[in-house]
């Protein structure tokens, strides 16, 4: 239970918005950005969200983001 209430007060989650240019991009990123510590969630075909348990797995998402697409994205933080 311990565990739990940790890993929930730790995650993080993020709204992404890319340029529409870039739409052919997001379904492989999101592909190759879920795993163990990553779960995200498309929206449309240039929105999506991010939830990662803790700030180094978030933080290593926002480097693949910045490494993929390259024109400008809007990242929201979410609560």
């Amino acid at each position: 239970m311990i565990n739990e209430f940790l890993i929930l007060k730790n995650m993080k989650a993020i709204k992404v918005t890319v340029d529409y240019g870039e739409w052919s991009k997001v379904s492989d990123f999101l592909r190759e950005l879920d795993g163990e510590d990553l779960f995200s969630y498309q929206i449309d075909n240039v929105s999506f969200v991010i939830v990662a348990i803790g700030e180094y797995s978030m933080s290593w998402a926002k480097a693949m983001l910045t490494k993929t697409f390259n024109e400008e994205v809007i990242i929201i933080s979410l609560k």
